[in-house]
């Protein structure tokens, strides 16, 4: 498990660090000051840089481009009738927006295993003939010029390095027919955006389940929240959920519930996928009612320990972590396991809540969110 987070140079945050981290960490702060930032930087230190990563973060934002050109080369962008390929914007990964040669950001973390990334644009030149950085041949679809950048990043021991091209616009080539050598990969890691239900991927962590046996542990986890559920069901075609109710009624599609269900399901399957690794959470109290939410709490914070699973969540919720306070004085055996971290970005570092700090900071409406 991850103990402390050292930002230096990510995004917003020239130097900022989390102290105290648990195994469930609620975030909270105003709009704007880089609660989702920091769950993006925790993937990119699991992953190891994953160039995947770069890829779903800039998608999530809105920072993954198309780049259009009169002629493109690729049979398959013929059939599908476009002439764009995409890019991602790297500017906006770096402290003051600046994707130039030195620019360079660093996510460290201390705990059970010591992590550290270390992401720097380099020149090309200085690739070429590296044992580490493999052949460096690329090829583009467009058939347009080459990398002039690398986006170097170095994990945890300096000899574990990886190179990710960069075009002359500073962007991330995201087209390429061959890389550089494969980023590597962390403990088992899961992002869940507000809006993150994926059925195929919800369906794969089934499927699992279904070979372990498993089924009815999510049933009997859902429960205390939507105590009608009596069954779940996944379609063979992939194309939707039932869910049964308790006495044995016509199942409906998992819509009828509502989106507190659905949400309340990919938490639980995300467990799965996430064991012995990392769960990230954006706006964990999305499709939730206030009076639901101390139970929600005690399913994640009870699920994480069950599957070693160390979890970063966020929320503008005052009612989510209301919940957590209640949490914390009824069950003082789950309390241990939480802390809350107030980002403030005038600071160096988060304000940490533990234990009865949590429990005395609700009941006194000291403002934490």
């Amino acid at each position: 498990m991850l103990d402390s987070l050292t930002l230096s140079g990510y995004r917003r945050f020239e130097s900022y660090e989390l102290n105290g981290l648990r195994r469930a960490n609620l975030l909270v702060g105003k709009n704007g000051c880089g609660k989702t930032s920091i769950l993006e930087a925790v993937e990119l230190l699991v992953s190891g840089g994953s160039s995947s990563t770069f890829k779903r973060v800039a998608e999530w934002r809105g920072e993954r481009i198309r780049h259009f050109t009169e002629e493109r080369p690729d049979p398959l962008a013929r059939i599908r009738g476009t002439s764009s390929i995409p890019r991602i914007e790297l500017a906006h990964f770096f402290n003051g927006n600046k994707c130039e040669v030195g620019a360079n950001f660093q996510i460290c973390s201390q705990g059970s295993e010591c992590k550290r990334l270390c992401v720097e644009v380099r020149p090309i030149s200085e690739f070429e003939g590296l044992e580490w950085a493999g052949s460096f041949q690329y090829r583009l679809r467009d058939g347009g010029p080459g990398p002039v950048f690398g986006l170097k990043m170095t994990t945890g021991d300096a000899s574990e390095k990886t190179v990710l091209p960069v075009g002359e616009d500073s962007k991330l080539l995201d087209d390429l027919y061959r890389r550089s050598t494969a980023s590597a990969s962390g403990a088992p890691l899961r992002f869940l955006t507000p809006g993150g239900c994926d059925p195929m991927a919800m369906s794969s962590e089934w499927d699992r389940l279904q070979a372990e046996g498993r089924e009815a542990e999510v049933v009997e986890s859902v429960r205390p929240i939507m105590p009608d559920v009596g069954s779940i069901h996944f379609r063979a075609s992939h194309d939707g959920i039932l869910v049964g109710p308790i006495d044995g009624g016509p199942r409906f599609p998992i819509g009828t519930y509502g989106d507190g269900m659905r949400r309340l399901l990919a938490i639980v399957l995300a467990f799965v996928a996430s064991k012995d690794g990392v769960l990230l959470i954006d706006e964990i109290d999305t499709g939730f009612h206030w009076t639901v939410m101390e139970d929600m709490w005690r399913l994640v914070v009870e699920s994480a320990r069950r599957s070693n699973v160390q979890v970063f969540a966020t929320t503008h919720s005052y009612d989510c972590v209301r919940a957590l306070g209640s949490l914390a004085e009824s069950h003082p055996d789950l309390a241990e396991q939480v802390s809350i971290q107030k980002i403030q970005p005038t600071l160096n570092q988060a304000v940490s809540f533990h234990d009865d700090q949590i429990r005395v900071a609700v009941e006194q409406g000291i403002e934490v969110r």
